[in-house]
């Protein structure tokens, strides 16, 4: 099971969400010199990331934090179930703190000792603060991912199947073609982006040229199945992501995870525990161990394929 309950564990320090975003974050941006302008743009937007995460129905968040299971699974606290852990990461890893890691002064060790601090502060406030409702749709910042039908349904059967691993189907819904409102500045667009079933690479460069190249190749036909460490590798921003699953799905590709793996129609994750992702080596330490059949075979062929150091 994922678990949406942190368990209580000897010498954790306790917090309450309100200290975390007043006091404890302030606090670290202050140490490690982050200017107060910037630091208040990222504690406002982790704190209004809360809210709207809490405001969607449970299966919506539940669906917004699938993506990332891969990425939390050996993360701290190591007690935390995988639901808790992907929680803060949808909420406080991919808010504008990303910025401040990747292009400011916030390292990894600061990272994590962020998002560790956070989870027990955020996992209480979410269980008194969440919308009990099992189907309201996502709100706020999430809204958008509603959009996304295709991705909806197929995230929302990969939530399901990483309750226990397995198997999940579920109904594709018949949907126009994706259209993909990026622009190079990350803005709305009047013209679509699409274009003859293509992607106009001039909107989405800035985003990832490697990205383009793929979603092309995927659109041309000749790409059907795509390995990734983890979803997130796409992106860390939800609707983005779910913008791109909408359109894999669309073009009938199948999506390979560390421990997940997402078709038109079909979904599978591996039966606990999950394995840790590599970033850098996709494949290293991956093996089809706790995986039902079709999911194994597509992984082993993978690996038959590409070798373990993908």
């Amino acid at each position: 099971m994922l678990g949406d309950d942190l368990p209580p564990a000897p010498g954790r320090r306790t917090l309450t969400w309100r200290a975390f975003l007043d006091e404890l974050l302030p606090k670290l941006f202050r140490r490690c010199g982050v200017g107060p302008e910037q630091s208040a743009a990222v504690v406002t937007d982790i704190e209004r990331r809360a809210t709207d995460y809490a405001a969607g129905g449970r299966s919506s968040r539940r669906m917004l934090r699938v993506p990332f299971l891969d990425d939390v699974a050996d993360f701290e606290p190591r007690e935390a179930p995988l639901g808790v852990k992907a929680d803060i990461a949808v909420v406080v890893r991919n808010s504008l703190l990303e910025d401040v890691h990747s292009h400011g002064p916030i390292d990894d060790p600061e990272l994590l000792d962020i998002t560790y601090t956070g989870t027990g502060a955020f996992n209480a406030w979410l269980n008194s603060n969440a919308n009990p409702n099992d189907h309201d749709p996502p709100k706020g910042v999430f809204a958008a991912t509603a959009d996304c039908v295709r991705a909806s349904a197929g995230l929302q059967a990969l939530a399901l199947a990483a309750e226990n691993g397995g198997r999940r189907s579920f109904r594709t819904p018949k949907a126009p073609p994706p259209v993909t409102p990026w622009t190079a500045d990350g803005g709305a667009v009047d013209d679509p982006v699409w274009a003859d079933g293509r992607i106009e690479r001039s909107a989405l460069a800035a985003v990832d040229s490697h990205l383009v190249g793929m979603l092309d190749s995927v659109a041309e036909g000749s790409a059907g199945l795509l390995v990734t460490s983890s979803l997130s590798r796409y992106s860390r921003d939800s609707v983005l992501l779910a913008q791109i699953v909408e359109f894999l799905l669309a073009h009938k590709a199948t999506i390979l995870t560390t421990n997940l793996m997402l078709r038109p129609g079909e979904a599978f994750a591996r039966r606990p525990p999950f394995v840790a992702a590599d970033s850098q080596n996709t494949l290293v330490g991956i093996n089809a161990e706790r995986l039902s059949g079709i999911h194994a075979k597509v992984l082993n062929q993978v690996i038959a394929e590409l070798g373990p150091s993908t």
